[in-house]
C-alpha cells in the first residue's frame, strides 16, 4: 500500500490528531487475543508492542487508541 495511503487512512481515524482513542492499546490488544478467531493474530500483535515498549523505553499502560470491535 503506499504510505500517502496509510497516512490518510490514519488522519481520517484520528480525525487528523483530534481523536487519539480513550482506551489502552495494552488493554484492547489484550482483549482481541482472548478471541479465538483471532488468538494467533492478536497475540502476535500484543507481543510486538510490548517489545516496542520495551525497546523505546515507554510505559506499555500509557498509550491510548480506540477499542477495535471483536
Amino acid at each position: 500500500m503506499p504510505p500517502e495511503y496509510v497516512v490518510a487512512i490514519i488522519g481520517v481515524e484520528t480525525r487528523y490528531d483530534g481523536y487519539l482513542g480513550e482506551y489502552r492499546v495494552i488493554d484492547a490488544l489484550a482483549t482481541l487475543a482472548d478471541y479465538p478467531r483471532r488468538f494467533e493474530f492478536f497475540t502476535g500483535e500484543l507481543e510486538s508492542f510490548l517489545i516496542m515498549a520495551r525497546d523505546e523505553g515507554l510505559d506499555p499502560f500509557a498509550p491510548r487508541g480506540p477499542m477495535p470491535v471483536p
